[in-house]
């Protein structure tokens, strides 16, 4: 338990954590590692731009926590593995944005690959936790907008369940997380969406 944040167990502290994001300025990540621009948002790139292989990488840290070197190595490490061109974008974070910005973003960043893409290129989305969660719910969302499946879905411990109502959340066995923080930051994340709504909880799904 020594890892968990004390935020995630107390509605007092998550309040102030929210207030003090949305107030903070807004400052994108340094790293050594390139990123170039895209409509306003830094993305990060790993890899040979032109790889038959493109993987579009979607960081975990519970919406609020931007993407951090431990992601940044790990991309690293699969561009060199599969030979394949990495995107990682540094994606509206809440409670300063909600989902639906980001969804506006990757359906940009999405579509342009895509559409350039030649017969023997592929493409997959990848993410861990909230970004594995995202990638779901985008998935069912490009069949929304007609846009073609990836190749490739990759995802671990996926967060499916913003409302976390299926099954109850066992707090006490969470060494990282807690249902106090998590609720509230989906809440925040969800803006003003239900939390129950496929984009922000891809568990109940559009169809």
């Amino acid at each position: 338990m020594m890892s968990k944040s004390d935020f995630m167990d107390s509605q007092e502290k998550i309040n102030d954590l929210l207030k003090e994001r949305l107030n903070a300025d807004e400052k994108f990540p340094k790293s050594i590692f390139k990123s170039i621009d895209f409509k306003g948002t830094p993305l990060f790139t790993f890899g040979d731009k032109n790889a038959k292989k493109v993987i579009v990488f979607i960081h975990g840290g519970a919406f609020i926590n931007e993407i951090n070197y431990q992601h940044h190595l790990f991309c690293l490490a699969i561009s060199k593995k599969l030979d394949a061109y990495v995107i990682a974008p540094v994606y509206p974070l809440a409670p300063k944005h909600s989902c639906d910005e980001t969804f506006d973003l990757m359906d940009d960043l999405y579509g342009s690959p895509i559409s350039k893409m030649g017969k023997d290129q592929t493409i997959s989305l990848m993410g861990d936790s909230a970004g594995g969660g995202f990638v779901l719910s985008f998935c069912q969302h490009l069949k929304a907008i007609d846009l073609p499946q990836p190749n490739n879905i990759v995802v671990y411990s996926p967060w499916v369940d913003i409302a976390l109502s299926n099954p109850p959340y066992d707090n006490d066995s969470d060494p990282i997380l807690g249902e106090i923080g998590l609720r509230e930051i989906g809440k925040s994340w969800a803006g003003e969406l239900d939390t129950h709504e496929y984009r922000v909880s891809t568990l109940w799904r559009q169809y």
